[in-house]
């Protein structure tokens, strides 16, 4: 290593093919430093606190992400899912730096918040690294501080349920081409 810089290594001896060493001009290698690879944030995370369970699906920085972020709330009745509402943050402020994104904007809900001030935190970590949980914070217009969720990272995309459904009792319709 060169001690005025020290990413510059300097080879002043190479063995030639006959194994000996032989004296040559120096080399000078200029390396960089190598930047580890980071999980991008996007997809599906869900939560729960005292109250409410979250869903949360981010899409913001995978290849053509609508840049939004959205969420449904349900609450549980003798361990049955309700829901209870949803909310969209359609044009949110992002801070993206090498190892967090914050994401921060105004939400439209289905329901009337009292909170409408969403802000949602994602660590960015390595690829060889467990995927974040989102923070996921909501505020009043005057900044005080609402709920909070943790929401553990579940899948990097949409997920879709299909229930096909039958009816015992339902007669054959009766028409042109039935």
């Amino acid at each position: 290593m060169n001690a005025d810089n020290p990413t510059t290594v300097e080879l002043a001896n190479v063995a030639d093919v006959n194994g000996s060493l032989a004296s040559v001009l120096p080399i000078s290698l200029h390396l960089r430093p190598v930047r580890a690879a980071r999980q991008l944030v996007s997809g599906r995370y869900s939560g729960r606190n005292s109250l409410f369970e979250l869903e949360l699906r981010v899409d913001i920085d995978r290849a053509g992400a609508l840049k939004k972020v959205s969420g449904d709330f349900y609450s549980y009745s003798d361990a049955i899912a309700v829901y209870v509402g949803s909310f969209i943050l359609a044009s949110p402020t992002l801070a993206v730096t090498r190892t967090e994104v914050n994401i921060r904007g105004l939400v439209r809900c289905t329901f009337t918040a009292s909170f409408p001030i969403v802000e949602v935190t994602i660590e960015r970590r390595l690829l060889h690294q467990p995927p974040s949980p989102a923070v996921v914070q909501f505020f009043s217009q005057t900044h005080v501080l609402g709920a909070t969720y943790i929401c553990a990272y579940e899948s990097p995309s949409r997920t879709m349920l299909l229930e096909p459904d039958c009816v015992s009792d339902a007669t054959r319709p009766v028409g042109r081409d039935s």
